[in-house]
C-alpha cells in the first residue's frame, strides 16, 4: 500500500528572504527624497546589448556609479540625488556613447535608453539628454518645482511651499482652516504630508506641515504628488510634498540677500486713498540671509549652510468703544471700578462718539521676529557607502496686540527643528540598503499680555474673599492674568478664551521616519522595497 504525499520542496534562504520582504513591503515603506534612472541599451538595428558597462557621473561632486546591462539590455540606477548627471556606455565593437545634461528630479524616474553605433570604443558619440513629454516609468500625477522657479518667482513672504499652487489641481486652503496651505483634488489641507529629505515634518497635533522654516534659498527642488499616494508615502491621502535640501559641491558657492518693505515704499490702497483721514497701514519688514556651500574634502565631503532672518513691525488700526466720562462716574460696583483701569480714556471730548460708534483708536502692536538656520553635510565613506545629514532650526518671537494697548495681547515663542541622518550602502548593483533616522520637533508657547497679574485681587465678594473659579496667580502663574471680560459693545478685556496655551509635538514613529531601514532589490524591471522600525 502506498501513501500519497505532496513532494517536498526545498527553498534556498535567499528565496525565503525575498518572499518575506515582498509580503511585508506594502506595509513598511517610506518615501525618499531621491530620483532614479532606468534604460535599455540597443544597437542601431534594435538588438539588445548585454554586458555593456554603464557609468553615471554626478557633475557637482564627481560621484560615480557603475552598472552592467543584463541579458535584456536593461539597467537601473536608484537612490539618485536630484542633480545633473552624465551617462557613458561602453561595449566592445561599439563607439562609446555619452548622454550629457541628464536632469534627475525628486520622485521622478529618468528614461535613459541608449543606442550604440558600431565602431571603435575610442570613438565617442555624445547626445544631450532631453526631458520626456510623458513619464512612462511611473503612474503618478506630480509636479516638480525646481531651483530656477523657486529663485525667480515672486513670493511675498518667501515661503517656497506657496509655489505648490503652481501644481494643477492645487487650490489655497479655505479661509478659517485650522491649517493654512493648500489642498488638492478636493482633499482636506490636513490630509497633506510634508517631507524634507524624505523625513516627515508634521505637527501631528493639528496634522499640518512645519511650514515655518525659512529655507527658500536652501531648497533645491520639491515635488507635489497629487494622485493617489504611492506605497512609499501613504501617510495622508492628500498631496505628498517632498523637498530636497541643496548639498555642497566641489565649487565654493554662496549667496546673500536683503528684502525690504516699509510704509513709505508701499502704495496706498484704494480705500485709504478715498476715505477722509484714511492712512496707509504701517509696515516695516526686513528679510535677510545668506547661503554658503562647498567642499570640505574634494570629491568626498561637502557642506551647505543657510541662514534667514525675518523682522516685521506692522501695527494694525483698532477702533473700539471705551467707557465715557459719564459712564465712568456712574459706576459704583467695586469690581467694575477696578476693571476701569484696564480701559484707556476716551479720545473724544465728553461723551462724544465717532460716526462708527467708537471713541478710541490706536495702532495695536504686531511684531514678528524669527531666525532659521540650516546645515547639511554629505560624505562619501567608500565607493559603496554615502552618509548625509541635516539640521534645521527655527526660533521666533511673535507679539500680537489686543483691542487696546492696555489689555488682550499675547506673545508666542515658536520653535521648530528637523534632524535627518541617512546612510546608503550598495552591496551589489542589484542590492542596496538605506538606513535613515529622522526627528522633528515643534513647540508653541502663548503667554498673555498681563501674565503674572492676580485676578483674585479684583474679583472678590463683599467680604473680600476671592470669587470661586478665579485663578490665583500665586498658586498658578501659568494661567494668571485677567480673565476674558466682554461687555456688549465695548472693547474686550483680557486675552482670548483659549489663552494661555502651549504644546510640544515630536515625530518619532514609523510613518515619521525616525528609525527606518530600507532594503531595495532591483532585478531587471522589478523593484521591491521594505523598511521597518530600528
Amino acid at each position: 500500500m502506498h501513501s500519497l504525499q505532496a513532494p517536498s520542496r526545498k527553498y534556498r534562504p535567499s528565496t525565503i528572504f525575498v518572499w518575506f520582504i515582498m509580503l511585508f513591503a506594502s506595509r513598511w515603506m517610506f518615501a525618499d527624497a531621491v530620483g532614479s534612472g532606468t534604460g535599455v541599451v540597443r544597437d542601431v538595428s534594435g538588438a539588445l546589448v548585454a554586458g555593456a558597462k554603464i557609468t553615471l557621473t554626478r557633475l557637482s561632486t564627481n560621484a560615480v556609479l557603475t552598472r552592467v546591462s543584463d541579458p535584456s539590455g536593461a539597467y537601473q540606477f536608484v537612490e539618485l540625488a536630484p542633480d545633473i548627471y552624465t551617462l557613458t556606455v561602453e561595449s566592445p565593437g561599439f563607439k562609446r556613447a555619452t548622454l550629457s545634461q541628464i536632469v534627475v528630479q525628486v520622485d521622478q524616474a529618468a528614461k535613459l535608453d541608449v543606442t550604440l553605433q558600431a565602431g571603435d570604443v575610442s570613438e565617442v558619440v555624445t547626445v544631450e539628454a532631453g526631458a520626456p513629454l510623458i513619464d512612462t516609468e511611473q503612474n503618478t500625477l506630480s509636479n516638480v518645482v525646481d531651483t530656477h522657479t523657486i529663485a525667480s518667482m515672486p513670493l511675498n513672504s518667501r515661503n517656497f511651499l506657496d509655489l505648490a499652487l503652481l501644481t494643477p489641481g492645487a487650490t489655497p486652503s479655505a479661509s478659517g482652516s485650522q491649517v493654512t496651505g493648500f489642498n488638492v483634488a478636493g482633499a482636506r489641507t490636513q490630509s497633506n504630508d510634508y517631507l524634507i529629505d524624505g523625513i516627515s515634518n508634521m505637527d501631528t497635533q493639528v496634522n499640518g506641515g512645519l511650514s515655518s522654516f525659512r529655507i527658500n534659498d536652501a531648497v533645491q527642488e520639491f515635488s507635489v504628488q497629487t494622485s493617489v499616494p504611492t506605497a512609499e508615502f501613504g501617510r495622508g491621502e492628500g498631496a505628498q510634498i517632498n523637498a530636497v535640501i541643496k548639498s555642497g559641491t566641489n565649487q565654493l558657492h554662496g549667496s546673500a540677500f536683503e528684502y525690504f518693505r516699509n510704509t513709505i515704499l508701499d502704495a496706498t490702497d484704494y480705500f485709504a486713498k478715498h476715505t477722509a483721514g484714511g492712512r496707509k497701514p504701517v509696515l516695516n519688514r526686513n528679510q535677510f540671509g545668506a547661503t554658503l556651500g562647498g567642499p570640505i574634502w574634494r570629491d568626498k565631503t561637502f557642506f551647505f549652510l543657510s541662514y534667514e532672518g525675518f523682522r516685521q513691525v506692522a501695527p494694525t488700526v483698532s477702533s473700539v468703544l471705551v467707557p465715557t466720562p459719564t459712564q465712568r462716574a456712574s459706576i459704583k460696583d467695586p469690581i467694575s471700578k477696578s476693571l476701569l483701569a484696564f480701559f484707556p480714556q476716551s479720545q473724544l471730548a465728553g461723551d462724544a462718539l465717532a460716526a462708527n460708534g467708537t471713541n478710541y483708536t490706536s495702532n495695536v502692536r504686531s511684531i514678528l521676529n524669527d531666525d532659521t538656520g540650516l546645515v547639511r553635510i554629505d560624505h562619501t565613506l567608500t565607493r559603496h557607502d554615502t552618509l548625509s545629514g541635516h539640521f534645521i532650526t527655527y526660533n521666533g518671537r511673535v507679539l500680537s496686540g489686543g483691542p487696546t494697548p492696555l489689555s488682550g495681547g499675547n506673545t508666542n515663542s515658536p520653535l521648530s527643528q528637523s534632524v535627518f541622518v541617512e546612510e546608503n550602502h550598495t552591496f551589489t548593483p542589484t542590492l542596496l540598503n538605506t538606513f535613515r533616522v529622522g526627528y522633528s520637533f515643534n513647540q508653541t508657547n502663548f503667554v498673555v499680555q498681563d501674565a503674572g497679574f492676580n485676578a483674585q485681587t479684583i474679583f472678590t465678594d463683599v467680604s473680600g474673599s476671592p470669587l470661586p473659579g478665579v485663578v490665583n496667580a500665586t498658586a498658578n502663574p501659568t494661567d494668571s492674568g485677567l480673565p476674558t471680560v466682554q461687555i456688549s459693545g465695548f472693547a474686550r478685556l483680557g486675552a482670548a478664551t483659549n489663552l494661555p496655551q502651549g504644546r510640544k509635538t515630536y515625530l518619532r514613529d514609523l510613518r515619521h521616519r525616525q528609525r527606518l531601514v530600507s532594503v531595495r532589490l532591483v532585478q531587471a524591471r522589478v523593484e521591491v522595497r521594505i523598511s521597518y522600525p530600528a
